[in-house]
């Protein structure tokens, strides 16, 4: 049983001849993982025995003048000092105008050319699941800012709901 075939079999609640497994962690921690098991960045996963193949989107890398913060899709940015999901740049914050803001285009003829580069070459072998990254709530404090968008939440909810 290949990792697809044994995560499809998990997710239907059927017998499976061991416990799919997944183990993700941060881009610093990969170095280190696969510094520590003498194996590549891109052959850790299959050496850690991941059944997923994650997939993201693609789009240029961006930073900042002096390269302390890397922008993500949406344009926020995140400290390249430190690792997690702590915005240190959120674009609404100070300027809330929506149809002002520059908004990805969800038709980048490019936007999916990674994951569909990794599926191919994956083969078919592991289960493939999006790293969506952030859901809705996230998406909308990581743009306005945590503490602004709770107080749109209860000053402003017809703003926080577009």
């Amino acid at each position: 049983m290949n990792p697809k075939e044994r995560m499809q079999r998990a997710l239907r609640h059927e017998p499976v001849d061991r416990l799919p497994t997944q183990i993700n962690y941060t881009g610093r921690m990969g170095a280190l993982l696969a510094a520590y098991y003498d194996v590549t960045v891109d052959a850790l996963p299959a050496f850690l025995d991941n059944h997923m193949l994650r997939v993201d989107l693609s789009f240029p890398a961006r930073f900042n003048a002096d390269r302390t913060q890397k922008f993500d899709w949406w344009g926020v940015g995140f400290d390249t000092g430190e690792e997690g999901y702590f915005p240190s740049y959120t674009p609404l914050t100070d300027t809330p105008d929506l149809d002002a803001f520059a908004w990805p285009d969800p038709r980048d003829p490019d936007l999916l050319a990674g994951a569909r580069a990794a599926i191919d070459d994956d083969g078919g072998r592991r289960f493939i699941t999006p790293n969506f990254g952030w859901a809705l709530f996230e998406r909308a404090w990581s743009l306005r800012g945590l503490d602004t968008f709770l107080m749109d939440l209860i000053l402003d909810p017809g703003y926080a709901g577009e």
